[in-house]
Parts: C-alpha cells; structure tokens; sequence
C-alpha cells in the first residue's frame, strides 16, 4: 500500500483553549505509516492567552507537534468566535510539520539524526495544549484528517 491509495481517518475532538488534553489514536489494521492530511478547527468560543497561545498539535510522546499543529490566537490578535482556524495556513514544510510521515514500528520515541521517516515506538497522539497568561480561553470543535499505509 502507498499513499496513493492510503486508509484515510478523520478523527474528531471537543477542546478547550484553558485546558490541555491528550487522546491516543491507534492505526487501523495492517498499517504503520501515517501522515497528516488536515487539521480544521470551528472556533465556539474565541481563543486568548496573553502569554502563549493554544496549540492543537499531531506527533508522539516527547514530539507533540512533530506531525503538524495549528495555533489559536492570543489576546492581542484572538481566534474569534464562529471562525476557523486551518493547517493549511499554517503549513511550513520542514517546520510545520517536522516530518511529514512517522512509521510506528520502531521501538522507542527518540528521534535522533534528522531521518526523512521517523522510526518511532508510538502512538500517535493528538494534544491541545492550553494557552496561558491572562484569563486563558476558548473552545473549537476540531477534526484531524489522517492518511495510513
């Protein structure tokens, strides 16, 4: 299988931009590799932070974000409320995301060297990491899109 004809799985989470959280997302049968294909967020409640601002990110324990994240606003520049907040905005190859594809079948998180497919244990996580400072808020309604092979 390649990702000409990848399992696509989109996966669907409430959060809260006060909150951090962290679900665990286990590959379908008979795939190891995944990528991200999208990361879409409806804004409920608008997004501040004075400090950092929420991050909804895709990778693995220690790596977060290493598969691509999107960023809510802050208090200066909020994510208003019934607007969206999208990852091909914020797409920046080699920076967001590091990598483009994980492979699950390695056998620790440990990334070393700068590998064009990471070899890692897993699995795959999704984490809404809160925003701070100030009176942090915020609540989207977000939706993952992931290609496996």
């Amino acid at each position: 299988m390649s990702y000409t004809n990848p399992k696509k799985v989109t996966y669907h989470r409430t959060v809260a931009g006060a909150t951090t959280a962290t679900w665990t997302i286990i590959p379908p049968p008979g795939v190891t590799q995944c990528r991200v294909v999208d990361i879409n967020a409806s804004v409920t409640t608008a997004f501040v932070g004075t400090t950092t601002p929420a991050i909804f990110g895709v990778g693995i324990a220690g790596s977060v974000n290493a598969l691509g994240q999107i960023t809510f606003g802050t208090a200066s520049v909020p994510s208003a409320v019934n607007t969206g907040v999208g990852y091909g905005t914020q797409y920046v190859r080699g920076t967001n995301p590091t990598y483009d594809t994980m492979d699950l079948g390695g056998t620790s998180n440990t990334i070393t060297g700068t590998p064009a497919t990471p070899e890692v244990l897993g699995p795959i996580i999704l984490t809404m990491t809160a925003s701070t400072g100030g009176t942090p808020a915020g609540a989207a309604e977000v939706e993952v899109t992931l290609d496996w092979i």
